[in-house]
Formats: C-alpha cells, sequence, structure tokens
C-alpha cells in the first residue's frame, strides 16, 4: 500500500514540474514576444492608441496621411472653441504661446487680411459665415493646398482650401511661428507621412519604399533642404547637443543598439507629447513613447538640427 501511494506521488510530481517548466516556457515566449512589440513589431492598436493620445502633431500627420477629410458632413460649422484650442495645442508643442480664443489668436503676429496671399505651413487661417466681420474659427496651413482644424470627438479635419472656401468665408491669415519653426512643423508632418513603411537595415537614400533609421530622418530633412549624414553615429555629430530636459519638436534623438554598448546606432525625432517617430523591427516607421524602459535606457543625446 505505502508502495503505491509513493509511486503515485512520485507521478504527481513528475506531472507537476513538468507542468510549471511548460508554464515557462510558455512566459518566456509571451515575454520575447511582448518585447519584439515593444521594440518595433507593431500592432495597429498600440499605433492608434499613441495617436489618439496626442493631440498634436501625430494626430495630425495621421489625418493627412489618411485624407481623413471624407469622415465628415462639411455641413457642420466647426467649433471656434475646438479649433482654438487645438491650434494653442499644436504650437504649445513649438514652444510658443496662443491665447485661448480665435479672436485673440487673429491679433496675433503679421500677415495679410484679404484672400490671395501665398500661405506656408503653419500659417493661420480665419473664417467666418460671410455675415460676420470678425472671425468664428481658426484652420492651420498644412500645405500649398489644404488646411487642418478640429473636427467632432477630437478628431482633426484636413480638408483642401478650395472646398473650404465654397462655404466659409476668408476673413484673413496671420502669420506666428518663425522661419525655423515652420521647418519643424514641415518635419514632423512629412515624418507622419510613412507611417507604416516597412524597415529594411542598410535601406539606400533615395528611395522611399523602406527605410532604417538613419536613412529615415536623413530623407524627412533632406526634403527641408538639410544634409545629414548617412548613419546615425554621424548625424550625432550635426547641430547642437542640447540637454534631454530641453528638446523640442524635431530635435533628433540618439540610443546605443541592443549589442553596441555605449555606441550610438539609433536615431529618432521627437514630435511632441512625448512621442518620437522612428522604423524599427517589423512595425517600420512608427510613434513610441520616449518614456518607454527599453529606449529610456538606450538613450544617449539629443541633437538641434533647426535653430
Amino acid at each position: 500500500m505505502f508502495g503505491k501511494l509513493q509511486g503515485r506521488l512520485y507521478t504527481t510530481s513528475i506531472v507537476v514540474v513538468m507542468l510549471i517548466f511548460m508554464v515557462g516556457l510558455f512566459s518566456c515566449y509571451m515575454g520575447l514576444g511582448i518585447v519584439q512589440a515593444e521594440e518595433g513589431a507593431s500592432s495597429s492598436t498600440h499605433h492608434q492608441r499613441n495617436e489618439a493620445e496626442s493631440m498634436g502633431f501625430s494626430q495630425l500627420a495621421w489625418a493627412r496621411k489618411h485624407d481623413q477629410q471624407q469622415s465628415f458632413q462639411y455641413s457642420t460649422i466647426p467649433s471656434g472653441w475646438a479649433s482654438a484650442g487645438m491650434t494653442m495645442n499644436l504650437f504649445q508643442k513649438l514652444d510658443i504661446q496662443l491665447p485661448h480664443t480665435v479672436k485673440e489668436q487673429f491679433q496675433l503676429g503679421w500677415g495679410a487680411h484679404t484672400p490671395g496671399d501665398r500661405w506656408a505651413t503653419g500659417d493661420l487661417l480665419f473664417y467666418n459665415d460671410g455675415q460676420h466681420t470678425d472671425p468664428e474659427w481658426v484652420g492651420i496651413v498644412v500645405d500649398g493646398e489644404h488646411i487642418a482644424y478640429a473636427g467632432p470627438e477630437q478628431s482633426v479635419v484636413y480638408r483642401s482650401m478650395r472646398d473650404v472656401e465654397k462655404q466659409h468665408h476668408l476673413v484673413g491669415a496671420r502669420r506666428v511661428l518663425s522661419a525655423a519653426d515652420r521647418v519643424r512643423f514641415s518635419l514632423v508632418l512629412r515624418a507622419g507621412d510613412y507611417i507604416g513603411t516597412p524597415y529594411v537595415f542598410g535601406s539606400p537614400f533615395g528611395q522611399t519604399t523602406t527605410f532604417d533609421c538613419s536613412s529615415f530622418t536623413k530623407t524627412i530633412f533632406a526634403k527641408e533642404g538639410i544634409h545629414l549624414p548617412r548613419v546615425s553615429k554621424e548625424q550625432a555629430k550635426m547641430g547642437q547637443r542640447i540637454s534631454l530636459h530641453d528638446i523640442r519638436v524635431g530635435d533628433l534623438l540618439f540610443f546605443t543598439g541592443r549589442t553596441s554598448h555605449k555606441q550610438i546606432a539609433h536615431v529618432a525625432m521627437y514630435v511632441g507629447n512625448g512621442l518620437i517617430i522612428h522604423t524599427y523591427g517589423k512595425g517600420g516607421v512608427q510613434y513610441t513613447q520616449l518614456n518607454h524602459p527599453i529606449w529610456k535606457k538606450r538613450l544617449v543625446m539629443a541633437r538641434r538640427i533647426v535653430k
């Protein structure tokens, strides 16, 4: 009897050990999967969450990339309060403080108060229903043909100026951003155009079907007429080194690699709201939280290219 009981206990012990071992293997596998996802194996849910958290440049870039103008009824008059809030939020990320109201924002900067001028990225265009003299809402010039403004439920609408002016009267425009600020604004928007573009190490500069980290930043800056070297460790010699506590939209951030110890092996661009945009792993070009443990641990320095 004792021998049979001892045998059963022995068998049970083996089963328990095997179960623990299998659970351990499964946990390691899942842990590896999580690490890969954190380091670049993206999911649409991950990106959507990051973009939704940023009522800023990443959300504006997303609306532009996906032509979000098709999502809303144009008969809805944009909210003056929401549109002023959106411009205030975006400009704050460029270290520029705007007033809370459309009327006050219309008094800032300089520019023409009549249609027909050549607008630049970041200019503010003010509209009303044509029955009043004061502006009722404000949009931001994204490129030569489109503006963006606050839509329903904290969304961003990206729409052609021509279509907007069929329904709304352009009161005037104001230029608040400096030339350098307009470049930084444009850099972040251009970078967002490539969200999801595949990562391939050694991708040649001059094409945009694939990127690695440094060919991506080199491409984005080249579109603004700024030359960067091809590799991240050489890019880390450009511009002015700044404190990690003083980073601004458009600054480049440099990181060590998995096995590069203290040597720079990765570069990203800061886009505000605690987010960086870069390309890495299966996710390709993506937004990532700068304070993520993996990237926070590897962060080496920040450089300001646009002054």
